[in-house]
């Protein structure tokens, strides 16, 4: 980014639904076209928000007033490699962990469901996850209480043939899972997308994704009946950028025709942004139920150090397994969680080293079980759009070391507060960074702590489920 906050006002909405209801914002600048208005409408937070001439004239692009009259902290919000202010970050985690203390309270959640009654919304989706079955119970529980109804609809199928080793909660909410069936393109889609449309008859369609042969589809159909279609999205530049000229103008194409979206994070939006600059965009926290009841964790040694990934390439695990094998003995223990084409490889760079282990795939309640025997997690992912398993390991009160790619490490991680983040993809930095959290209780009891902290105070399910549904509310004022 490369916005101050004087031009980029959003940014600072987006933040304020993120923290406590002792925070205030004040931005003496105006709101010609209701935007910043309308977002912190959808959010719950309109009555945290002062714009214009009902904002204290402090002579800054923004003011944050918390927790007592005058006690404040003055915004000139620059970027990396920018001038600061009072106070310069680089991210939204940045600016949020900036701006809790500690004895604050979590970030509430606003019900406040009523322009929802009457609607039918449907959500068009891949697969019924571990994640995503929660989130939507919470959001058609929400709808429900309103007077709405909300209906699924899975474009894989049975998830069953798909991913096997999925688990998830039962399913409290309508949903159908559709026929996937091979087009033209070499590819499958959902067949009767169409049809399970029409039969629902929805006054307000979400659809994931930009694929043509779904959300496409979708917005034709939607476009066709006058239809408020929005965009659910957790792609960033880093995936885009592995896509051709073509994809990008599908994806241009499609953003510029919806008329709202809810992303998976702050790095989501600012994608969604650049392809569409006056979309509609709420931060609908991507997250996973799990959240330690402590963060009190094994504290034998060696430590244990836990990866949860596919092995495919980019993933950086190689880069794990190289520097495990350096490790003095004793010193630490890696296990990997996960399979792929990748697996084979990885266990003959490993060599039979004793400090690796391999595990291969396993079902989500293990993982879970993993999570709670590990010491430390780490994340050198060079191509995840946002990764889960980050928000996973520091709800599981784990402490963290990532890289700085995954979408989620702009939401989540300040380095040296809640992680450590690392610049670089070569063996040496991450052996460091495992050598100095094998080495210092202290540290990882302090990451661990914090970590587990921002995801309670502000990304667990019930704010997931509360944000997503701030995307509902933004899309019927659309």
């Amino acid at each position: 980014m490369s916005e101050r906050f004087g031009d980029r006002a959003d940014l600072l909405v987006h933040a304020l639904a993120q923290l406590p209801d002792t925070v205030r914002l004040e931005l003496t600048a105006g709101d010609r076209e209701g935007r910043l208005e309308a977002l912190a409408r959808a959010y719950g937070v309109g009555d945290r928000l002062a714009l214009g001439s009902d904002a204290d004239p402090a002579g800054t692009s923004a003011m944050v007033r918390a927790r007592s009259p005058g006690d404040g902290i003055a915004l000139d919000w620059t970027v990396e490699n920018g001038t600061g202010g009072q106070s310069a970050v680089r991210s939204m985690a940045d600016l949020i962990e900036a701006l809790y203390e500690p004895e604050d309270p979590a970030a509430a959640c606003r019900e406040d469901d009523r322009v929802l009654g009457g609607h039918r919304i449907a959500v068009v989706t891949n697969l019924p996850t571990h994640y995503r079955v929660p989130l939507f119970n919470g959001v058609a529980q929400r709808v429900r209480a309103a007077g709405g109804e909300l209906r699924v609809l899975f474009t894989t199928g049975d998830p069953r043939s798909v991913r096997p080793w999925l688990r998830h909660e039962s399913i409290d909410f309508d949903h159908r899972f559709l026929r996937p069936g091979p087009t033209r393109y070499g590819t499958k889609a959902p067949v009767d997308l169409g049809r399970e449309l029409r039969s629902f008859e929805p006054s307000l369609i979400v659809s994931g994704g930009f694929s043509p042969l779904v959300t496409g589809r979708a917005l034709a159909f939607a476009r066709r009946r006058g239809i408020t279609l929005g965009l659910w999205s957790g792609d960033t530049r880093l995936q885009a950028g592995r896509r051709g000229r073509l994809r990008l103008r599908e994806r241009r194409w499609i953003a510029q025709r919806a008329s709202f979206a809810i992303s998976y994070g702050w790095l989501s939006t600012e994608y969604l942004r650049a392809l569409n600059p006056g979309l509609p965009t709420v931060i609908a926290r991507n997250t996973a139920p799990f959240l330690s009841e402590s963060g009190d964790r094994p504290g034998d040694s060696p430590v244990e150090f836990l990866t949860v990934s596919r092995a495919i390439d980019g993933k950086g695990l190689e880069v794990l397994v190289d520097a495990f094998r350096d490790l003095s003995t004793g010193t630490a223990r890696l296990t990997l969680v996960g399979d792929g084409p990748e697996l084979a490889r990885l266990k003959a760079a490993a060599g039979g080293s004793a400090q690796i282990r391999f595990l291969g795939a396993v079902d989500t309640d293990r993982v879970l079980e993993c999570y709670r025997e590990a010491g430390a997690f780490l994340f050198p992912s060079r191509i995840d759009v946002f990764g889960l398993v980050l928000v996973e390991a520091m709800g599981s009160g784990l402490a963290t070391v990532t890289a700085g790619a995954p979408g989620a490490v702009g939401d989540l991680c300040v380095d040296g507060g809640n992680s450590l983040v690392v610049g670089s993809n070569d063996a040496g930095s991450w052996r460091r960074a495992v050598e100095q959290l094998a080495s210092d209780s202290a540290l990882r009891d302090r990451l661990a702590r914090n970590g587990r902290d921002t995801i309670r105070r502000r990304w667990t399910m019930r704010h997931s489920v509360d944000a997503f549904t701030a995307g509902l509310r933004l899309g019927l004022s659309s």
